[in-house]
C-alpha cells in the first residue's frame, strides 16, 4: 500500500487491519456456534442411546427372573394349582418373545421403545442361551399339555440354576458390552 501522503497511508493500513480482526473475530464465533450446535446433537444422541442400552439390560434382566417363574409355574402345575396354567404360558411367551426381540430388535413385551438387534459378540451369547431355552421351553409346554409329566418337571427343576445362570451370562454381556462403549465415548 504505498500512496503519496504517509496520513492516508496510516489510515488505510489501520482501517485494513481492523477489518482481518474483525473478519477473524467473527469467524472464530461462526466456528463456536457451529461446534457448540454439534456438541448439542452429539450429547443427545449418546443420551438416546445410554436410554437405549438402559432398555436392553433391563429387557435381558427380566429374562432371568421369567426363567425362575416358568419353573416356579411347573412346580404349582404338577400340584394341581390352577391358576399356574395362564401364569406359565404368560412367562413362556413373555420369555420367547423378548429374547427374539433381545436378538433381532423390536419391541419386547412390557416396553414401549424397540430395542436395537444384537451385536455380533452378543449373537454368540444368545445363540449359547437359545439352545438351553428351546429345550427348557419344550419342557415347559409338555406340563402345560401333561400336567403330570414328571419328567418335564424334573427337567425344569434340574436345569432352572443353569438358565438363570445362562440369563444372567446374557445380562453381563450387554453389561460388558456397554462399559466398552462408555469407555470409548470417554476417550472422545
Amino acid at each position: 500500500l504505498y500512496f503519496s501522503n504517509p496520513a492516508i497511508n496510516i489510515k488505510k493500513l489501520a482501517l485494513f487491519l481492523r477489518q482481518k480482526i474483525s473478519f477473524k473475530l467473527g469467524l472464530a464465533f461462526v466456528l463456536f456456534g457451529i461446534l457448540s450446535f454439534l456438541n448439542f446433537f452429539l450429547i443427545r444422541h449418546f443420551k438416546n442411546q445410554e436410554k437405549s442400552d438402559a432398555q436392553v439390560v433391563n429387557v435381558a434382566g427380566r429374562q432371568r427372573m421369567l426363567s425362575q417363574r416358568i419353573a416356579l409355574s411347573g412346580e404349582m402345575i404338577f400340584d394341581s394349582k390352577p391358576h399356574a396354567k395362564s401364569s406359565l404360558k404368560k412367562a413362556i411367551l413373555t420369555c420367547d418373545q423378548s429374547l427374539k426381540s433381545l436378538e433381532t430388535g423390536g419391541l419386547a413385551p412390557g416396553f414401549s421403545e424397540p430395542l436395537p438387534p444384537a451385536s455380533a459378540r452378543i449373537l454368540n451369547t444368545i445363540k449359547e442361551v437359545k439352545e438351553l431355552w428351546l429345550q427348557y421351553r419344550g419342557h415347559a409346554e409338555n406340563l402345560l399339555n401333561e400336567p403330570q409329566n414328571e419328567i418335564s418337571l424334573t427337567y425344569l427343576e434340574a436345569q432352572s440354576m443353569d438358565m438363570l445362570q445362562a440369563f444372567d451370562g446374557l445380562v453381563k454381556a450387554y453389561v460388558s458390552e456397554n462399559e466398552a462403549k462408555q469407555s470409548r465415548l470417554n476417550m472422545v
